[in-house]
C-alpha cells in the first residue's frame, strides 16, 4: 500500500506538470485518500513546496489546484493571504475572470484583483473591468486609491469611467456615495463628474433623494455646478411646487463654487416662485419675473408662464375695487404683454376672458369701468397712447355684460 501510494503521488505530480487535470484529480482527490489517507492530507503541502513557479503550469491546472491549496493553508492562516500563495494569485487581467469564479476566500479574490490592477496598462484596463464589474465589492475596493497622490486618483477615476461603460445598468455612484467617507473629496468629485458625463444619471431623482447629502459632500467642488446645470437643463414639471427642490437650488446658488451663469438661472427660478406667492404690479417686481421667464434655455417648467398668468389674474381680481386697478392692469400689460402673450393687446384680451368668467364681474363697477376704458383707449397713462387698437369688440362684449 505504501509503494502504491508513492506511485500514485509520482503519477499525480507528473500529471500536474503536463497539465492533465483529470489524472491529477484522480491521483490526489480519489485514489490517494483511499489507500493512504495520511499521505493524502499532506500531499497538498508537498505539492506547494514542489511548485516554486506556478506560472509553469497550465491555467486549467492552476485553477484546479488553487482552491485545494487555499483550503489547506486556511487551516493555519486565518487572515489575509499566505506568502506561499501570493504568486498563485498574481494573474494577468485576461485571466482574472476565471480566477474570480473559483471557490476562494474573499481576501484571496481581493488580493488577486489588486495585483492585476497594479499591473494594468491601457490595453488591459477594459479586460480588467470586464472581470471585476460583476463583483461590486471587489470593484469598490479597487476604486479606493492606494495613496493620496494625484496619479493614484487619476487611475481610480479611469477605472470608474471604464466600469460605468462596462456595467451601465448598475448605479455605481450610489455605491460610492454609500462609502463616501472612504474616498478623498477630489476623487469623489471625479467620480461624480464621470457619472454625470454618461448622460444616464437620473438627475431629478438624485436631487430629490440625495440633494442635501450632495451639497455637503461636494461643497466647493465642480460636480455640484454640473449637477445644477443638468438639473435646470430639463427642469421637472413640479419644480415650482416642491419646497425641497427649491431649497436645494437656493443652497446651491449660495455656494462660491457655483458658476455665475447657474446662479442667474437659479435666481430666475426663485424670483418666479416668490412672485407666485406675492404678486404685485410694480416695475421692480415684474421686470425680474419677465426676465426670468425669458431666459434661454429656460430653467423653468413649461407651466411657469401659465402659473404666472393665473397669479396675475387672481391678484387683479382682488384689486377689482381699488383705485389703482386700471393702473395695475396697464402695468401688467406693459411688463408681461410680450412674455405671457403675443403683446399687450393679446395679454389684455386673455386677461379679460379670465375676468369675465367670474360671475361677479358685472357686480364690480370699477372692474367694468376700468376694462371698458382700456378697451376704448382711455388709458390712465400715456404708455399705450396710439399703440393699442382693435379692442372695440371687447368693449362691446363688456357693455353687453
Amino acid at each position: 500500500a505504501s509503494k502504491l501510494a508513492d506511485a500514485v503521488k509520482v503519477a499525480g505530480f507528473a500529471a500536474v506538470q503536463t497539465g492533465e487535470t483529470t489524472q491529477a484529480g484522480n491521483a490526489f482527490d480519489v485514489i490517494l485518500p483511499m489507500i493512504a489517507p495520511a499521505k493524502a492530507a499532506t500531499v497538498w503541502t508537498e505539492l506547494l513546496s514542489r511548485i516554486s513557479n506556478p506560472g509553469s503550469l497550465t491555467w486549467p491546472m492552476r485553477w484546479h489546484l488553487l482552491p485545494r491549496l487555499a483550503r489547506v493553508k486556511m487551516q493555519s492562516w486565518s487572515v489575509g493571504v499566505p506568502a506561499e500563495l501570493r504568486s498563485w494569485l498574481a494573474v494577468p487581467a485576461d485571466q482574472l475572470r476565471e480566477l474570480l469564479a473559483l471557490d476562494l476566500p474573499k481576501s484571496y479574490l481581493n488580493y488577486a484583483s489588486r495585483e492585476a490592477w497594479k499591473k494594468r496598462d491601457t490595453e488591459s484596463l477594459q479586460t480588467l473591468t470586464k472581470a471585476i464589474s460583476a463583483d461590486p465589492a471587489i470593484t469598490l475596493i479597487l476604486l479606493h486609491p492606494e495613496d493620496m497622490t494625484n496619479a493614484s486618483e487619476k487611475h481610480c477615476a479611469e477605472l470608474f469611467e471604464s466600469v460605468l461603460k462596462e456595467s451601465p445598468d448598475r448605479s455605481w455612484f450610489v455605491d460610492v456615495i454609500a462609502g463616501a467617507s472612504d474616498y478623498p473629496k477630489s476623487l469623489l468629485n471625479r467620480f461624480f463628474e464621470a457619472d454625470l458625463a454618461t448622460g444616464r444619471t437620473d438627475v431629478d431623482r438624485v436631487v430629490r433623494t440625495q440633494g442635501e447629502t450632495l451639497l455637503q459632500l461636494f461643497a466647493g467642488q465642480s460636480g455640484l455646478d454640473t449637477l445644477g446645470s443638468r438639473f435646470l437643463a430639463s427642469p421637472p414639471a413640479d419644480l415650482l411646487q416642491q419646497k425641497g427642490l427649491l431649497e436645494f437650488l437656493a443652497s446651491l446658488g449660495e455656494k462660491d463654487s457655483t458658476s455665475q451663469d447657474l446662479k442667474e438661472r437659479i435666481a430666475g427660478v426663485l424670483t418666479v416662485r416668490d412672485y407666485l406667492d406675492r404678486p404685485s404690479f410694480t416695475a421692480d417686481e415684474m421686470v425680474p419675473v419677465a426676465d426670468a421667464l425669458n431666459l434661454t434655455p429656460t430653467p423653468l417648467p413649461g407651466s411657469a408662464r401659465t402659473d404666472t398668468f393665473r397669479a396675475v389674474t387672481a391678484a387683479l381680481l382682488q384689486k377689482a375695487d381699488t383705485d389703482d386697478f386700471q393702473l395695475s392692469v396697464e402695468a401688467a400689460m406693459h411688463h408681461f404683454g410680450d412674455t405671457l402673450a403675443k403683446g399687450p393687446t393679446d395679454f389684455f384680451q386673455d386677461l379679460l376672458r379670465e375676468l369675465r368668467k367670474s360671475p361677479d364681474f358685472v357686480t364690480h363697477p370699477n372692474l367694468v369701468a376700468s376694462t371698458l376704458a382700456i378697451s376704448l383707449g382711455a388709458f390712465s397713462t400715456n404708455e399705450f397712447a396710439g399703440k393699442i387698437e382693435g379692442l372695440e369688440p371687447d368693449a362691446f362684449a363688456i357693455a353687453t355684460d
